[in-house]
Order: structure tokens, then sequence, then C-alpha cells
């Protein structure tokens, strides 16, 4: 490994890793069903930073329905490290891809998604409405210094003539000299106020959020001559609640002049800026979209901006060099208080300019940022939590205990979690937390807990067959989130290995809990084994290979249920219920029985 983390941000320049993306490669992202993120979310907030390329290229995220489309998210020159914040349409398995044309590595950071039944309309796929290189949306020909371009977008293929306010990605190219660009609703006055911040003869990226303008158009302003692209994401109905763009950005942030805060750059402190109540946003937003822009910076590093009174995360908004002006866009949840924090690992004043902001829940909910790709060397742990299912000899009902990955010393039982009938799966995760999966009452629960055993989050669905599994297996998550639907996610680098799609059995169909119940994965990730249920709602046990195809099926009978595949993928154990007295059951993959033990004694011999 050649490259070094520098605190919990972007790493140093060097080669692209062994995990790196080569070119022309697509690669699928699980976000849905993941940490805050529902199963049920139609698109995400994402920041995507390349770092270390090998040469020039560009990297398009888009939904994983179709192949990539004529746009672009980042545009990066080799050994460059780009940001970008992405809002992008989730395909019906919760995944979002994201496709290169050069060799380098990615990180991805989730910072809120768009929920079902939101006003905000991912598009299908990004459509170009602005390239002055070959005419499209503006005459050919480069923007002037000083000049507006109005460039229609209201009507844009997948955006209806009467759209309120639009998503989409500005690209600077080639500018003859440092400036920047500043995008405002046509009719409105100019703002003061940047968009994009660029130096001579790069290709810098922005994701703006603007509203639609006269005649349904957006006016684009440059300092420096220079052609411009532009692909929209997304967009808002007009008079649609819950995203509210204001008339214009408002600076509520400029450390080199004292606003907002001490006139002192950020280093390595947590700074804390007052946006709900202020400058146009209401108290009761649940966050602000807000341009984050890093100049002065005295060496390369990175900021990051996130609510105030949590932990600082394992994430980045801005990658900047010595004395560069570097902007991105964020999407920021807000604490209770109305207040964003901002930090940085090297000195370097920060400028934030609102744009609009969030309230409720119904158009995009805010999530505290988390690391959801890295491919230089996977999503490392922000501290050493595990999490074990004690034994009946340890707790008489179902019941887990937290410890110490170090040093192997127990944190007790968390005081958060609920009393679980039965629990299927404990997974911790990379930051800090502990995912819990079971069945209480008639319901399937999921419940999220900090590292200390406080409930973060509950969720239940009343319907088995619509709730989120997660069953860890070394570096694997078999994850169920959906009717008919589980994923095999990689937990060393969040990406998904592959999808299950329903599959039919004799003339039956999966089913049960979330459609496949995790049993395991053999120590060489070739034969995955989930239970299932067939026709007539009698169980079974579907084999699968790493690449997700279907290799055959075994029906075990109505009174036994499926626990388990050994790493060896020599035997599986099953619960049977008819015996007098009930046993646990060991056979064959293709179902003889080996050993038979009485539920007493096994759960003795557990202990």
């Amino acid at each position: 490994m050649t490259l070094g983390l520098l605190a919990s941000g972007v790493a140093t320049a060097g080669p692209p890793t062994g995990g790196a993306l080569p070119p022309q490669l697509t690669m699928v992202v699980a976000v849905a069903g993941i940490g805050e993120i529902p199963i049920d979310a139609v698109g995400a907030a994402v920041n995507v930073t390349v770092t270390n390329p090998a040469r020039a290229g560009y990297v398009t995220v888009h939904p994983c329905r179709d192949p990539a489309p004529v746009a672009s998210n980042l545009n990066y020159l080799a050994d460059q490290t780009v940001p970008n914040l992405v809002i992008s349409g989730l395909d019906v398995d919760g995944d979002l891809c994201i496709t290169t044309n050069a060799t380098t590595d990615l990180i991805v950071d989730v910072a809120g998604y768009v929920p079902a039944g939101s006003p905000i309309v991912p598009l299908a796929q990004p459509v170009r409405f602005l390239d002055t290189r070959e005419g499209r949306g503006a005459p050919r020909a480069r923007i002037g210094r000083g000049q507006v371009v109005s460039v229609p977008v209201a009507g844009t293929p997948g955006v209806p003539a009467d759209a309120g306010t639009v998503i989409f990605n500005t690209t600077v190219v080639t500018p003859s000299s440092s400036g920047f660009v500043s995008v405002f609703p046509c009719g409105q006055p100019l703002p003061a106020t940047s968009s994009v911040n660029f130096t001579a003869n790069t290709i810098v990226p922005n994701l703006t959020i603007a509203a639609v303008g006269a005649g349904g158009s957006v006016c684009l302003y440059t300092t420096s001559e220079t052609d411009l692209v532009a692909d929209v994401a997304a967009y808002v109905p007009a008079g649609a609640a819950g995203l509210t763009m204001l008339p214009a950005p408002q600076r509520i942030l400029d450390t080199r002049i004292g606003l907002g805060g001490p006139a002192a750059p950020v280093a390595g402190d947590v700074r804390s800026v007052q946006v709900g109540g202020a400058s146009g946003v209401p108290a009761g937003a649940s966050a602000a979209l807000v341009n984050l822009t890093a100049t002065e910076g005295a060496a390369p590093g990175f900021a990051a901006a996130f609510p105030c009174g949590v932990g600082v995360p394992l994430v980045s908004n801005l990658n900047f060099g010595r004395n560069q002006n570097v902007a991105n866009a964020a999407v920021v949840k807000l604490a209770p208080d109305g207040t964003m924090c901002l930090t940085a690992n090297q000195a370097v004043h920060a400028v934030v300019d609102v744009a609009g902001y969030v309230t409720g829940t119904a158009a995009l909910v805010p999530v505290t940022p988390r690391r959801l790709l890295d491919t230089r060397e996977g999503v490392e742990p922000a501290c050493a939590l595990g999490a074990r299912l004690l034994r009946p000899a340890e707790s008489p009902t179902p019941a887990i205990e937290l410890y110490d990955l170090a040093t192997g010393a127990s944190r007790g039982r968390p005081s958060g979690m609920p009393a679980f009938g039965f629990i299927q799966s404990v997974l911790p995760t990379t930051d800090c937390r502990v995912e819990v999966s079971g069945i209480l009452g008639n319901a399937g629960v999921w419940v999220s807990l900090d590292a200390n055993g406080a409930l973060l989050e509950q969720r239940t669905q009343p319907q088995l067959s619509s709730w989120t599994m997660r069953s860890q297996f070394g570096g694997l998550a078999l994850v169920t989130r959906a009717v008919f639907d589980a994923a095999v996610v990689d937990t060393r680098t969040s990406a998904t290995r592959f999808v299950l799609q329903e599959f039919n059995a004799g003339g039956g169909q999966a089913g049960g809990p979330g459609g496949y119940l995790p049993l395991g994965v053999t120590s060489d990730e070739s034969l995955f084994a989930f239970g299932v249920i067939l026709a007539g709602s009698e169980r079974g046990v579907f084999y699968v290979d790493g690449d997700g195809r279907l290799l055959g099926v075994l029906p075990i009978g109505l009174g036994r249920w499926p626990i388990a595949m050994a790493p060896d993928g020599s035997m599986l154990l099953l619960f049977d219920s008819l015996r007098s007295p009930r046993s646990y059951v060991v056979t064959t993959l293709d179902g003889e029985e080996i050993a038979s033990v009485g539920e007493d004694r096994f759960n003795a011999e557990l202990s």
C-alpha cells in the first residue's frame, strides 16, 4: 500500500492502489439499507472523491439501470484529488453505479437520501443540457470574461416545463485564467457568491442546485474566458414543499474577515457556524445546501462539514492544495440548535455560502456523514468495536454483548436494545455502531446502537417479507433488503458483489424473512447458502455461486428451519421442530442426515 491516510480524510498523492478502478469499469455501490439509509430510498446525496488517477479522465455517477450516460460528475488530471457532491437516483436494488475511464482510486461518503414519494425527482440518468464546445444549449463558442450565458433547462428530456428547481453538475473546462462561475436564476440579480472556483487550464466540476428563472432558464456568469458544460441529474416541481432555494446565496462564514466567526484559519479545530435561524434559513431546518470554499491553505489537506454535537466523522467534503481556491457543494445535516461544524487537518481559510435548506423529511433526509467506499484500503473501522450473541447459559433471553476488539474487554450489554424474541444477525459497522436484526412480537425489527449501547434508530416492518437483515461472514455481509431481493456486500470495500433476484424453484418462489435468510459462505467465497420458502410454504435452501448464479435447491420440509452452513461447505445445520423432543439436525448439502442432537443437549453444549 503506497498511500497514508491523513487522519480522517483523503490520502496524499501517489500511484493508484491495488483496489483502484481500472478504466472503463463500472462499480456498483450499495446505498439503500446501509446505516441510516432505508431500503426504499430512491436517491442519495454522496460526496465522490477521485484520488491518485493514473491519467486525465472523468467519472460518471448514475443509477445502475442503463449504461453510463454521456455526462460527467468529476473531471481530473493525473495525480489529482478531486471531490464533488452528487445527487443521484438509485436503482431498484438501492444501488448506484460509478463509471471511470481512467484507472483511479475512489472514495464515496453519503450525506443524505431522497425518500420514496419525495418531490425531488432523480432522472433515470443525467442529461447534458449545456456544452459550449459543441453548441449544445448555447452558441458553439467560449464564454467571455464577465459574460452571462442564459441556458434553457426546463423542457430538457426528463425535466418538465414547470420545474421549479434543478440539480445539475456544472463543469468549467480549460479557463484562460483563475476565477469563478456564479449560477443563478435568470431574471434575478447576479449574486455576490461563487458556485465553482478554478485556476487556469483546469477542468473543475461542482454540483449546483438552482431555482429555474425566467423562460425556464438558469444563468451562468464567469470571471474568465472558458468553456462550460452542465448535466442535469434531478428536478423539483414548482411549489413543492421540503426543499427551498434562497432568492440568492448568502455568505454565512468567511474566516478571512471574521464573518460568522473568528478571523483566523481553521487549523485542526472544530468551528461552529450558525445556519438555522439566520440568513433566511428557518430555525427548524433539518439541513443546509451550502457551497464550501477552501482558500489560502498552508499545506495540502482536507476539510469536513457535519452537524455539531457528533464526533468528527471519517469523511471529507473538500480536498485542497497549498494556496489553492477549491469549492464543493455539500448537503449538511444541522444540529438541533441549527448549527453545522467545520474542521480541517491543515490551516486553511474557509468560506461558506448557503443556497437553500431542507425542512421536514419528505424531500431530502440528511444523515450524519458516513463513508461507503474507499478503494485504497477498504473502509477502515473508526473504532475497535465488537459485538457477539450471548449463549443460552449467559442469558435466558436473546441478548448481545459489546466488547473491545483490541483487548477483548467487555463493554457490557447495550441498554438501548429492545427485548427481541429472536436475534437473526449482529453486525458491528465501520463507524462505531452495531446493527441488530431480529423478531420483536410479530414484526421484523432492525436497530442501530452506538458504541456505548444507546439506541440510535429503530425500524419496524410488520410484514416480514419487507425488512432488512444483515449477516456477517468474514469480509462479506449477506444483506436481505426486500421481498425476493438479497445482496452480497464486500465489507472490505462496501461494493456490492452481486444481487439476487427472485428464483423459481419447481413452480415455487423464494420467500420468508426478506425473501432470503443468509446461512453462510464458504471460506473461498465460491458458494453461498440462503434459506427460502418454497411452494406450499415448504422450507428450502438455495445454493448460489460467487457470481450470484443459482446452483441448486434443497427442499427440507415444513418442520425444519435452516440455521447455518459450515465454512468448508461440508454440512448444514437445521432445526427440526416436529421431532419429539425437538432437535438440531446436521446434514450434507444434498440433505443426507449426518447427526441429530436434542435441543436441550445442543443448548447445554453451546453454553
